[in-house]
C-alpha cells in the first residue's frame, strides 16, 4: 500500500498524522472523523463549523444496498461528495428519478435539519467510506431507516 501510495506521489499518512496532531484546537474533530482540515475551505474556516463525531461513542451499522434496492425503498439520495465531483462525474442510472440532494460530508453537521425524517435516507459518495460516516452520524442523531447506496452498484 505504502508503495502505491509513492506511485501515485501521494503524501505520506504517518507524517501528516503528526502534523496534524500538532495543532490541538483541531485534535478532537481530526481525529474522529479523519479528515484534514483544508485551510482554503470555506467550511473548515468556518468558526462555527460542528464536528463530525458521533455522542458518546456511539456506533451504528449502517447497511450497503444496491441501487435496486434503494430504488425499492423509495429512498431520497444523499450526494456526499464535492461540487467538482459530482459535475465530473454525475449520478445517472435509470432507477434515480429525482435528483440527489447534494451535501458535500464536510457540511452535513450544518445542514442535518435540512434532511427529510420522514423517508429512507440513502447516502453516496464516490467509494462508500464518506457516505458511511455521514450515515453513521445521522443515524446516531436519531435518524431511521438510514442506508449507504452502493456507487459500485451503479
Amino acid at each position: 500500500m505504502e508503495r502505491y501510495a509513492r506511485q501515485l506521489n501521494l503524501p505520506d499518512m504517518n507524517l501528516l498524522k503528526q502534523e496534524r496532531l500538532k495543532d490541538e484546537s483541531d485534535k478532537p474533530r481530526l481525529e474522529k472523523i479523519g479528515l484534514l482540515k483544508n485551510k482554503s475551505c470555506e467550511t473548515c474556516k468556518n468558526s462555527d463549523h460542528k464536528p463530525m463525531s458521533n455522542p458518546e461513542g456511539h456506533q451504528t451499522m449502517i447497511n450497503i444496498l444496491s441501487i435496486e434496492e434503494i430504488a425499492e425503498k423509495d429512498a431520497i439520495i444523499v450526494d456526499v461528495r464535492e461540487p467538482n465531483e459530482i459535475a465530473s462525474d454525475p449520478l445517472v442510472h435509470e432507477l434515480i428519478t429525482r435528483p440527489p440532494l447534494q451535501i458535500p460530508l464536510t457540511q452535513i453537521p450544518m445542514k442535518i435539519n435540512q434532511l427529510p425524517s420522514h423517508k429512507p435516507l440513502a447516502f453516496i459518495c464516490a467509494g462508500n467510506v464518506r457516505s458511511q460516516n455521514a450515515a453513521e452520524y445521522v443515524a446516531a442523531r436519531g435518524y431511521k431507516d438510514v442506508f449507504v447506496l452502493d456507487k459500485f452498484s451503479l
